[in-house]
């Protein structure tokens, strides 16, 4: 059944909040149906094995906003540019979210430590990154993206500031699951794609040993490659020419079986030192040996991650198979 079903359960006075595909979304497009508040977080590459391009994939996508009118709300992420350009197209009003200052409209951005929230007539400090208790750089997007809808809901900041002070965050997006001899472990199934991947790795500065690969959706993993291959050998890069979030060494992946699993090996590959080139990389076909592997390479201080970058079919039901097989593999450790 349809999420969308759930709507005829609920009070008249509810405020349902959903995450819909592009497939439900274009669903709602064939009903010219969309929502008071719509969300657009960014426009990634996804589902290429089933678009047959990104054209295809944004005009489902769009449908998010195409119906709205102007009382309606569209939250964007204005330092996306694909984004910028299709919102063009919306007749509702715009709230933007960035980590640059946005002085026009009505707008949630991060300066200088903090977020700050515009409603139009005046700016006004929310909260302190550092009071965020979720990690990560696309979380401070997500925070952000969450107070513009607020915002557009006419919520109050002071509550808006409580909400973001008080989230621990969801399962299966960097779910702190354990740590067991100073090793943490964080369930972050829910990044099916390698652009997601590449969010987890910048949300530490420890260590990590990573557990990735599977099932691929005709995605691009070169720059995955490039920066994972960068990332094992880090011989040239010190810690001041290090990216935001620090320049986190991954000491070692191990590979969950699927045919995203050989191109991103491969996309690897290509990027490792000539030395290194002929390097053995671990491809395991169950989430126990890749637990009880990952265990083995990591030591205190370190972080084992479980964030595929790749869709979970083949050796699981869906991605919170995937990421509940995790959670149980993890505690079963002695």
């Amino acid at each position: 059944a349809s999420v969308l079903d759930k709507l005829d359960a609920l009070e008249k006075d509810s405020l349902p909040v959903f995450e819909l595909s592009s497939w439900r979304l274009s669903a709602l497009g064939r009903e010219k149906i969309s929502p008071h508040v719509a969300v657009v977080k960014n426009i990634l590459p996804d589902h290429q094995n089933y678009y047959k391009s990104m054209e295809e994939y944004l005009s489902d996508k769009e449908f998010i906003f195409l119906n709205q009118t102007p009382k309606d709300y569209l939250v964007i992420n204005a330092d996306d540019e694909m984004l910028r350009a299709s919102s063009a197209k919306a007749k509702s009003q715009i709230i933007k979210f960035s980590g640059n200052p946005q002085k026009e409209g009505k707008s949630v951005f991060a300066e200088g430590g903090a977020i700050y929230i515009n409603n139009g007539v005046d700016t006004k400090k929310l909260v302190d990154i550092s009071e965020i208790k979720i990690p990560g750089k696309h979380n401070l997007s997500n925070v952000m993206a969450a107070a513009g809808a607020a915002l557009a809901l006419k919520i109050p900041d002071e509550f808006i500031r409580k909400g973001v002070v008080n989230f621990r965050g969801v399962p299966h997006r960097l779910e702190f699951v354990r740590e067991i001899g100073g090793v943490g472990f964080y369930n972050d199934t829910a990044a099916t794609i390698p652009d997601a991947m590449l969010g987890a790795l910048d949300s530490f500065s420890r260590p990590i040993v990573l557990i990735a690969g599977g099932t691929d959706k005709n995605l691009d993993f070169t720059l995955a490659g490039q920066i994972l291959a960068e990332k094992i050998h880090p011989v040239k890069h010190s810690q001041s020419e290090s990216a935001p979030g620090g320049f986190n060494r991954v000491k070692d992946i191990v590979f969950l079986k699927g045919d995203a699993t050989n191109k991103l090996i491969d996309e690897i590959r290509k990027n490792l030192p000539a030395e290194e080139k002929d390097k053995k990389f671990l491809v395991v076909d169950s989430m126990e040996k890749a637990v009880w592997e990952a265990s083995q390479i990591a030591e205190a201080g370190d972080a084992v991650v479980l964030s595929s970058g790749a869709a979970s079919f083949g050796l699981f039901l869906n991605e919170f198979d995937r990421g509940d097989k995790f959670k149980q593999a993890v505690n079963n450790i002695k």
